[in-house]
């Protein structure tokens, strides 16, 4: 059986992110629930921020990024946690998920701690 090549990892302020399957997530981070395709994964956190107590549909996200440039989004309106800084301006909750979907895909290969065995992230 094939091992997932992503998984969803949360912080301790309810963000989410999608790390290397078969990486440890960062200190103060942990394992979520989805596990899977990048695309599937960033589908979960779609879904998880639709299920949460905003309006996904009207409220203004952004991307924001960790010193490790770890992506992560937040709402425009929320003050941005402690080493993290915003790399978008505010937009739709679709916007800052294609946002970060394409920092991966125009990342090119990941560096070797991150690979996953069997990616063609090399």
């Amino acid at each position: 059986m094939d091992t997932p090549d992503y998984k969803v990892i949360v912080s301790t302020q309810a963000q989410y992110a999608v790390w290397p399957a078969e990486v440890e997530p960062p200190l103060g981070w942990s394992e979520g629930e989805a596990r899977g395709s990048l695309v599937a994964c960033l589908d979960y956190i779609g879904d998880v921020w639709k299920d949460r107590e905003v309006d996904a549909e009207s409220e203004q996200f952004v991307v924001i990024a960790n010193e490790d440039d770890i992506l992560s989004i937040s709402l425009d309106n929320e003050e941005t946690p402690s080493g993290w800084r915003e790399v978008t301006g505010p937009g739709s909750l679709a916007a800052s998920l294609a946002r970060i979907r394409d920092a991966w895909r125009e990342s090119g290969p990941l560096p070797v701690q991150l690979r996953t065995e069997g990616s063609d992230d090399e």
